[in-house]
């Protein structure tokens, strides 16, 4: 049997104490919460569409709100889209390009979602999720064949502009967009 000499160690410290007594009493604390939650009283039985979807229980997503947050959100790409024609400062010329990827680019916007039904097997709605990215792909594909074509009929500075606004835009992915982490309409915005 292996013995560990714990005299020979160095004595560990954090700002001039020892960390034990902190990750004792860190332990204490998360300790007294999780046991303290345990205690609690049991959630309330969900009934109807939000027991099926424990996440949005608590809101309600009924049709009429969904199509409100499609229309705030529409609104909001067009305003996008107007800032990124005046950055661009678009052209006659140009127009024809520019109306194909605002076309494009709208198109992008989410339709009423569809759940698989119910009575669907595992198949099945594997194939219905497929179709659904399929259709996305599809989407996505115009949307680019519309850039490249936009970029085409750029100038060498209008190209740099929309460069610079998409490489913006890859590092807003996925962030909430509130009002602090929304660029202004000097940084950029593109949302291809």
């Amino acid at each position: 049997m292996m013995t560990i000499d714990v005299s020979a160690r160095p004595n560990k410290t954090l700002f001039g104490r020892t960390a034990f007594p902190r990750f004792l009493a860190a332990s204490l604390i998360a300790g007294s919460l999780i046991a303290g939650s345990a205690w609690a009283e049991p959630p309330m039985p969900m009934s109807g569409d939000g027991a099926q979807m424990p996440s949005m229980a608590h809101r309600e997503f009924s049709p009429e709100r969904m199509e409100h947050m499609r229309a705030a959100r529409k609104r909001h790409v067009e305003v996008e889209l107007h800032e990124m024609a005046n950055r661009l400062q678009i052209t006659a010329p140009q127009e024809p390009a520019w109306q194909q990827f605002s076309a494009a680019r709208l198109a992008m916007m989410p339709k009423p979602m569809h759940r698989p039904k119910g009575d669907m097997n595992a198949a099945e709605i594997a194939q219905f999720r497929a179709e659904r990215m399929k259709e996305m792909a599809d989407h996505m594909a115009a949307l680019s064949a519309a850039t490249a074509n936009l970029r085409r009929a750029l100038d060498d500075n209008q190209r740099k502009v929309l460069d610079d606004m998409a490489h913006r835009f890859k590092h807003r992915h996925g962030q909430m967009q509130g009002a602090k982490s929304h660029p202004t309409s000097d940084s950029g915005c593109m949302r291809p």
